[in-house]
Order: C-alpha cells, then sequence, then structure tokens
C-alpha cells in the first residue's frame, strides 16, 4: 500500500486537516483506509459515502453528527459507523485536535458526495454538549 498525503477541501474553519490515505485494491477490497487529523476547532463538511464508513478516533474528543441526529461524542477508541448515503459531519472539540482512522466503502472510484459546511451555530451546539461529554468520559 502506498501512502499518499494531500490536503482535503471538506475542512472548516480554521487551518485544514492533512489526510494520509491508503489505498490499493487488489489488497484492500472495495475500501479505502485514511486517517485524518483535524486540528481544534476544524470539522468537515457535511458530506455522505456512496458506501458504508467506519472511524475510530485515534486521540482526543470530537463530535459527529447526522442529518436530523442527536451530537454524538466520540473520544479516543470509540468507533462510529454510518450506513450508506446518511449525510453527517464531524470533527474535533474546539480546545483539542481529533486524529481518526476511517475504513470507507468505495463505489467504483468514487467514495462520497460533499455538501455546505457545518455552520457555526451547528459547532456551538456541539460544543455546548462539550461539558457533559467530558464529565461522562472522564470522571475520577
Amino acid at each position: 500500500m502506498r501512502p499518499t498525503k494531500h490536503k482535503r477541501g471538506g475542512a472548516s474553519p480554521g487551518p485544514g486537516h492533512i489526510s494520509s490515505s491508503f489505498s490499493d485494491a487488489a489488497q484492500i477490497g472495495q475500501t479505502t483506509i485514511g486517517e485524518v487529523v483535524f486540528q481544534p476547532g476544524v470539522r468537515s463538511r457535511w458530506h455522505a459515502h456512496l458506501g458504508g464508513q467506519a472511524i475510530t478516533v485515534t486521540r482526543g474528543c470530537g463530535w459527529t453528527r447526522r442529518e436530523r441526529g442527536p451530537i454524538v461524542c466520540i473520544c479516543r477508541g470509540d468507533t462510529a459507523y454510518v450506513p450508506t448515503g446518511i449525510k453527517r459531519w464531524h470533527g474535533a472539540t474546539s480546545t483539542k485536535g481529533m486524529p481518526r482512522l476511517s475504513v470507507t466503502e468505495t463505489i467504483g472510484r468514487k467514495t462520497d458526495t460533499w455538501f455546505d459546511p457545518a455552520t457555526d451555530a451547528q459547532f456551538l451546539e456541539s460544543e455546548v454538549s462539550a461539558k457533559y461529554c467530558y464529565a461522562l468520559r472522564f470522571q475520577a
């Protein structure tokens, strides 16, 4: 497998995130495996994948939200799966970065469709949930 580094156009606002994508269809079938590091305050645009996607957080905490769904806190070791065609966004909290690995099913050579940015209001709604999330995750 060959790593390819590229800047993704799906991040907003703040510094972009860097993705290292590892894909070799002959070795890993109909999937793309990638690592994305979201810097603090950075989140993806709303998007949907033509196949399902599983993301596993490797450090820190962040958010994921499906369209018309609740905000979900995801932290190191958590895996979130979103089925085919479901619109969602994900990203880091305002204070901590969130590196994550993803396994995405591919349909042909295309894996995703990008939509509008997740708004500041949608992100701030996540941040309001931060204290609750951290209290659950890190209570002594």
